[in-house]
C-alpha cells in the first residue's frame, strides 16, 4: 500500500472539507505538478510507479470534489457516481520514503567529501519536491563552493576526459565541466500560488516616480551649468553574459507550466492559477547588477533575486500591458510590497521589449527599466543568497515571457 492510500480526497489535495471549487482546482494543479509521470521518466521503476499511482489518485480526487453531486455523496460516505473510494483509515502504513532516502544519500556523500554525488542526489530530490527540508539551500551552498574552483586551470579535469570512454566517465566529464562555470546548475519549478501578490498589497504599494533632475545651484555660476543627467542603469565589470544558446538553463514542464529555450530566447509560461513559475541559477556573487531583455507576451514577468527558498526571496516584475511594475519581498512566508506603480519608461504591449536591470547590494535594491530608474528601496534582512532567476506570475490570468541578453555585472 502506498504512503498516501490512507488519505481521503481532501487530505490528498491538502484542502479543508469546506474548500471552494477554486481552492480545490489550485490545490490539484499544485499537487499534480509534483507527481506527474512526465517528471519521472528517468526515475527508477518504483518511483515511476509511485508517481503514476499518485497522479491517478489526485485526478480521481479532483474529479469527485469538483462535481457538486459527487462531492456531496462522498461527504456522506456514499459511493459517488464517478467511482470514488470512501475515506481511508487514519493509521498510515510503514512505507518507503524516497524523498528522505535521497536527502540522506546527499548528506552521506557530503560527509565523505563526494560533492558531485551529493549534488546528483539533491537534484533528483529537487525534481520530486523542490521544497523538501533545506535541500534547495544545501544545493546552493555546494554549488557556491564548486564555483570557486573556476579560477583553477581547466586541465585539472582532463583525466576525466580520458575516462570518458566508459559510460560512467562520460557522466563525470559532464559534471566536471558543469562545476567550473558560473552558476552552471539550474532548477526550474513553481512557487505556491499564495506567493503571488495579493490585491491588497498591490493597492497599498506606494508608486515610485522617476527622480527629478537636480536643481541648479543658487549662486550665480560663471558659466551656464550642465543639466544633471537622470540616473542610468549601472555598468560594472561583466561577470557573466548569457545569450540563451540552449545550455545551462532547465527545460521542464508540468500540467500548467513550462520553462525552456525557444527560438534563441528563454521562455517561462504558467496557466492561470499556477502562481509564480521560475527557473533559477547561481550568480557569481550576491551583490550584483542583473539585467535582461524581456518580452512579456501576457501577464507579468521579471527577475527573481536573492532566492533562498520559496519563503525567502526578492522579486521585480513588469506588466507592460498596464505599464506597471512591482518590487516585492517574500520573508518568512509573508509577502511585502516594497514599491510599485506605473511608468512611461515601460514600453507597452505584448510585442514590446523592455530592458530590466536590478542592482542588489546588501538590503538595497535599485530598479531600472530601459535605462530609467524607477525604484530605490531597502528590503528587510534580505537573504544573502547568490541565486537569481527568471519568472512569471500567473495568478488570475495566464502569464508568458521571453528572456534574452542576460548580463550580470559587479555592483559598484
Amino acid at each position: 500500500m502506498s504512503d498516501f492510500e490512507h488519505l481521503d480526497y481532501y487530505e490528498l489535495l491538502g484542502v479543508s472539507r469546506s474548500a471552494s471549487f477554486d481552492e480545490i482546482k489550485r490545490a490539484y494543479r499544485r499537487e499534480i505538478s509534483k507527481f506527474h509521470p512526465d517528471r519521472f521518466v528517468n526515475a527508477p521503476p518504483d518511483d515511476q510507479a509511485y508517481a503514476s499511482e499518485r497522479s491517478q489518485r489526485l485526478t480521481e480526487a479532483y474529479a469527485i470534489l469538483s462535481d457538486f453531486a459527487a462531492r456531496n455523496a462522498y461527504n456522506r460516505g456514499q459511493p459517488a457516481e464517478r467511482g470514488a473510494r470512501p475515506p481511508r483509515p487514519s493509521t498510515p502504513p510503514q512505507q518507503r520514503d524516497y524523498q528522505a532516502e535521497l536527502y540522506d544519500q546527499a548528506i552521506s556523500h557530503l560527509g565523505a567529501g563526494r560533492q558531485l554525488q551529493a549534488i546528483g542526489a539533491l537534484r533528483q530530490l529537487q525534481q520530486i519536491n523542490p521544497f523538501y527540508r533545506n535541500s534547495a539551500e544545501l544545493l546552493a551552498q555546494i554549488e557556491a563552493q564548486l564555483n570557486h574552483r573556476e579560477e583553477r586551470p581547466p586541465r585539472r579535469f582532463r583525466p576525466l576526459v580520458i575516462a570518458g570512454t566508459i559510460t560512467g566517465g562520460i557522466v563525470l566529464v559532464a559534471l566536471a565541466a558543469w562545476a567550473i562555470g558560473f552558476g552552471r546548475s539550474t532548477l526550474a519549478s513553481r512557487l505556491p500560488a499564495s506567493t503571488a501578490a495579493p490585491a491588497a498589497a498591490l493597492a497599498t504599494a506606494a508608486p515610485t516616480s522617476a527622480p527629478e533632475p537636480t536643481a541648479p545651484p543658487t549662486a550665480a555660476p560663471t558659466s551656464a551649468p550642465e543639466p544633471t543627467a537622470p540616473p542610468t542603469a549601472p555598468a560594472g565589470q561583466v561577470l557573466l553574459a548569457d545569450g540563451f544558446n540552449e545550455s545551462g538553463w532547465a527545460t521542464l514542464s508540468g500540467p500548467s507550466w513550462q520553462v525552456g529555450y525557444q527560438g534563441g530566447r528563454y521562455r517561462v509560461q504558467g496557466d492561470a492559477g499556477s502562481g509564480a513559475i521560475w527557473s533559477y541559477r547561481v550568480a557569481p556573487a550576491s551583490d550584483v547588477s542583473i539585467g535582461v531583455d524581456m518580452q512579456v507576451l501576457s501577464g507579468e514577468g521579471g527577475l527573481l533575486l536573492r532566492f533562498l527558498d520559496a519563503n525567502n526571496y526578492l522579486s521585480v516584475v513588469l506588466n507592460p500591458s498596464q505599464t506597471s511594475y512591482r518590487v516585492e519581498q517574500q520573508r518568512g512566508g509573508a509577502l511585502n510590497a516594497l514599491a510599485g506603480g506605473q511608468s512611461e519608461a515601460i514600453n507597452a504591449g505584448a510585442d514590446a521589449s523592455n530592458r530590466l536591470v536590478v542592482r542588489v547590494r546588501g538590503d538595497a535594491l535599485q530598479v531600472f527599466v530601459n535605462g530609467q530608474q524607477l525604484a530605490d528601496v531597502v528590503a528587510t534582512s534580505a537573504p544573502d543568497a547568490a541565486r537569481y532567476g527568471l519568472l512569471v506570475i500567473a495568478k488570475d490570468t495566464a502569464s508568458e515571457a521571453l528572456f534574452d541578453n542576460l548580463e550580470i555585472r559587479a555592483a559598484e
